[in-house]
């Protein structure tokens, strides 16, 4: 198994809100990340992702929100990027992948994934109506 990202974690999105849903990763507490929510109004990397609704990659700025994002994944990463999950036009989660290796080509791994991940949340939606 190749790994692509030191720690990865996915947050729901609703009401203003991206609350941690499950991690994995070296130094990474699930319970942590499940009992973290992060407000989309404040400043960072997941309020990026979620307004501009594509892949924010960078290092860690010195925002509140990535603070408590760093500290989720194990205070450990230098980078973070993290991919919206939309359904239609709307973000209803967030991958975050701390510290993706490979380059491009790890970006683009765990872009796929999120974009997987889009399309079963799609059809699961579209099932129930």
């Amino acid at each position: 198994m190749t790994t692509v990202a030191r720690a990865a974690a996915f947050f729901t999105v609703r009401n203003g809100v991206a609350q941690g849903h499950d991690a994995s990763g070296e130094s990474v507490s699930r319970e942590a990340v499940r009992n973290t929510p992060i407000p989309i109004s404040s400043p960072g990397a997941i309020h990026d992702a979620v307004k501009m609704s594509e892949t924010v990659d960078r290092t860690y700025p010195l925002t509140d929100a990535d603070t408590v994002l760093r500290a989720c994944l194990g205070s450990t990463g230098e980078r973070i990027a993290v991919m919206p999950i939309l359904v239609g036009n709307k973000v209803v989660g967030v991958l975050c992948a701390q510290d993706a290796g490979f380059g491009v080509n790890g970006l683009a791994a765990v872009e796929s994934l999120a974009e997987a991940v889009a399309g079963s949340f799609e059809r699961f939606i579209r099932s129930g109506k």
